[in-house]
């Protein structure tokens, strides 16, 4: 099992004025006792992120003869963890030291209160102790340590005592697993991706790595189909298998969307660790033999809504205590740090300016000490930083910006930075109305609806339609069925629905439009509309004219399809006339003007249908016509 660096520096210790090796050394060796040529051990741990390690430690006897030993676990401050005494250890000779787990509390007595966590997490954590990073004041990177003292008495009866710090850090994926590059082909509508990774080394326990398709506008990631999406590289059983330490992932015609015109996103996760590599593959371009697609080496840093996917749109919020906010830093360099502004346009920021140094990605360590079989347990959790702005105190549009900084000597350089607008809006919609909502409406045809809305801060995110209206406390009374708005282009702004009306409702109703802003404060308007019962005819409505003029005050008459006279009606001013209610079936429409000449009259036929309006035209002739048939 090699969990730890293969490369690791010895570390002295001063003792009095001489110099002496380390006593101690980390390893996978079960023996109790192993000669101190024979150990393959370490003093600085590295670790694999998002696992859990076990590891033995041992205490050389670097006297003539044997010796008991004396070793203490203590945190960085010096606090003491745990102690122990290795009796009789051979001289020249490594034995393994077991801490046992100190005893439970007295009966009545109080338990010591939990380590405050740097920030909200996810439980439960894991046992141990959180070993807590430090700046190096030197180096300006964050260091995690914990010592481990060793004493004992020498042939003068005097005692020795040796203090090792021992560096915990964690490794990047990208040092123990690579991944030469993908290999994309396309030949009309089939297409398939291929990633070949290989270890460095054995891995225990295995290590999973994973392909992922983020959100895009060129794939349907959502729809996925055939391949291998998730593999383990683990130590190979026998140790001559070799091809256990390599692994082939694989995704099969891909839902690419039609007249896609971008490259793709394909991430690769290696032991949890989100986009260890990046890859670019021509989603749009025809390669039906395939081509190699090398890792993105660009660094680059992004805001993201907890819980969303990356989007340059604006982040829309109520003001709030924590607002958690994601930072995604891609191929970081060593030696950076992340630094987020806010701006409100006025070149001044703000004083929640937040600066995180010394690792791009929030990583802890946790050390149990007392693990089975007195074994030392370290578990690694690498996530994304999540930062919990607290924006009760802000209103209105600000400017976000994320910087990667790359320290150089003494200046810390802008490496990469990414600009996101950041609407904090605690206020209803403005201006909602229901524009030329009919005052009367057949209860059985569905009503349409045009809503006006606005909100300067945060915008609209959608318009609903209810029969009904709040309650006497502005809530909405439950049960309602909500119509929503679409907001097509050609209305003018106005979002517009069909709102279908229940067939035994009659009389006035109330009509209530609902709001939303973008970050999900509603506004209403109310109006009342008379429902009324079907029609059992259809409508005609006409003009008569004469020699192009409107005629005023002209009878006309309606004949049914067998010559009977069934209603009539006087032209207005404007030449207008309307019959109401007209059965169904075909008609024919007659108008006369007595003292016009002799024969001045006109006709027209029109089929009535049920609920519908009928228009039109009368002219008036002089030319004789015969008098319709009864």
């Amino acid at each position: 099992m090699r969990w730890f660096s293969s490369v690791s520096l010895a570390v002295f210790v001063v003792i009095g004025t001489k110099a002496q090796e380390s006593l101690i050394r980390f390893s996978s060796d079960p023996r109790e006792v192993v000669p101190a040529d024979k150990l393959d051990g370490k003093v600085n741990l590295d670790l694999r992120p998002n696992v859990t390690q076990k590891t033995h430690l041992f205490v050389r006897n670097p006297t003539g003869d044997a010796r008991d030993m004396t070793v203490r676990l203590k945190d960085a401050g010096g606090k003491q963890l745990a102690e122990t005494v290795i009796k009789a250890v051979p001289n020249g000779q490594y034995a393994r030291v077991r801490f046992k787990p100190p005893p439970p509390p007295m009966p009545g007595a109080v338990a010591p209160a939990p380590m405050p966590m740097p920030m909200p997490m996810a439980p439960p954590e894991p046992p141990g102790i959180e070993l807590m990073a430090v700046e190096n004041p030197k180096t300006k990177k964050l260091e995690r340590e914990f010592q481990i003292v060793v004493s004992y008495v020498d042939n003068l009866k005097q005692t020795i005592e040796q203090k090792t710090s021992v560096l915990v850090d964690i490794r990047s994926p990208t040092d123990y697993v690579t991944v030469a590059g993908i290999r994309f082909s396309k030949d009309g509508k089939r297409n398939g991706l291929q990633v070949e990774l290989s270890a460095k080394e054995n891995f225990d326990p295995p290590c999973p790595v994973e392909l992922r398709f983020p959100p895009q506008p060129n794939l349907r990631a959502e729809a996925l189909r055939a391949g291998d999406y998730l593999r383990l590289l683990k130590t190979p059983t026998p140790p001559s298998r070799e091809d256990a330490l390599r692994a082939d992932l694989s995704a099969s015609n891909l839902p690419i969307l039609p007249g896609a015109k971008e490259s793709g996103t394909v991430y690769v996760n290696i032991d949890g660790v989100p986009r260890a590599y990046i890859f670019k593959p021509a989603f749009h371009v025809e390669n039906p033999k395939g081509g190699v697609v090398p890792a993105l080496d660009t660094s680059s840093i992004h805001v993201v809504e907890t819980n969303r996917d990356r989007s340059n749109m604006p982040i829309l919020s109520l003001p709030k205590e924590q607002f958690p906010l994601r930072i995604e830093v891609d191929r970081s360099p060593a030696n950076s740090s992340i630094e987020l502004q806010l701006d409100r346009g006025t070149g001044v920021l703000s004083a929640d300016d937040i600066h995180i140094r010394g690792s791009t990605r929030l990583e802890r360590v946790w050390l149990e000490p007392f693990g089975p079989e007195e074994v030392f347990i370290l578990t690694t959790k690498v996530n994304d930083w999540v930062i919990p702005l607290d924006t009760r105190g802000m209103r209105g549009v600000y400017t976000l910006k994320a910087i990667l900084n790359v320290q150089e000597g003494e200046r810390r350089v802008a490496r990469a930075t990414s600009t996101r607008s950041f609407v904090l809006d605690d206020t209803p919609p403005e201006e909602v109305s229901i524009d030329k909502l009919p005052e009367k409406h057949v209860r059985t045809l569905p009503l349409p609806v045009r809503v006006f809305a606005g909100d300067p801060e945060s915008g609209i995110s959608k318009v609903a339609v209810f029969l009904g209206k709040p309650m006497p406390d502005g809530k909405l009374p439950d049960g309602i069925v909500m119509v929503a708005a679409a907001k097509p282009t050609g209305e003018g702004g106005a979002w517009v629905a069909q709102v279908p009306l229940p067939p035994d409702k009659k009389g006035a109703v109330d009509l209530t439009a609902v709001a939303t802003n973008g970050v999900g404060i509603v506004a209403v308007q109310t109006q009342i509309v008379q429902l009324l019962d079907p029609p059992l005819g259809g409508t005609i409505k006409g003009v008569v004219s004469f020699g192009g003029k409107a005629q005023a005050g002209i009878k006309v008459t309606l004949f049914n399809g067998g010559g009977m006279e069934t209603d009539f009606a006087t032209t207005d001013a404007k030449g207008n006339f309307t019959m109401n209610n007209v059965l169904p079936g075909p008609y024919k429409v007659y108008a006369f003007k007595p003292d016009a000449g002799d024969g001045t009259r006109g006709e027209e036929g029109v089929k009535v249908e049920v609920g519908k309006i009928h228009i039109v035209e009368i002219k008036l002739s002089r030319r004789p016509l015969p008098p319709p048939k009864k």
